[in-house]
């Protein structure tokens, strides 16, 4: 083997140590990528969580909400079920009042149909105590003649 040889096995070997160089440094440059690959989808993974939390507290406060709405709901169910029974009973009471008024208006009919018939009476007995008295004067005058 000759220097000229050895010459080219040394510069294929430095050749081939270079390419095995620049290999290896494309490895860790692939690696690198992939770990900032990684990386980004571990933050994009970390934000889609944040996400997912957010969007279940959103969900959480709408439920909360939708329970308020619901239980204010069934306390003007009940408010406008009491104004209708209050209004109800007010009907009933006032429709009672009229049927007082109109029982007193009876009564006070009938107690002057009985004053007005005690009126006839006395103005009967006047007319027959005169009638009487007109008699007896009569009957008087008779005995007197």
């Amino acid at each position: 083997m000759d220097t000229q040889d050895l010459f080219m096995d040394v510069r294929n070997l430095f050749m081939d140590t270079q390419n095995l160089f620049m290999d290896t440094q494309d490895l860790f440059m692939d690696t690198q990528d992939l770990f900032m690959d990684t990386q980004d989808l571990f933050m994009d993974t970390r934000d889609l969580f944040m996400d997912t939390r957010d969007l279940f507290m959103d969900t959480r406060d709408l439920f909360m909400d939708t329970q308020d709405l619901f239980m204010d709901t069934q306390d003007l169910f009940m408010d406008t079920q009491n104004l209708f029974m209050d209004t109800r009973n007010l009907f009933m009471d006032t429709r009672n009042l009229f049927m007082d008024v109109r029982n007193l208006f009876m009564d006070t009919q009938d107690l002057f149909m009985d004053v007005r018939n005690l009126f006839m009476d006395t103005q009967n007995l006047f007319m027959d105590i005169r009638n009487l008295f007109m008699d007896d004067r009569n009957l008087l005058m008779t005995f007197e003649n």
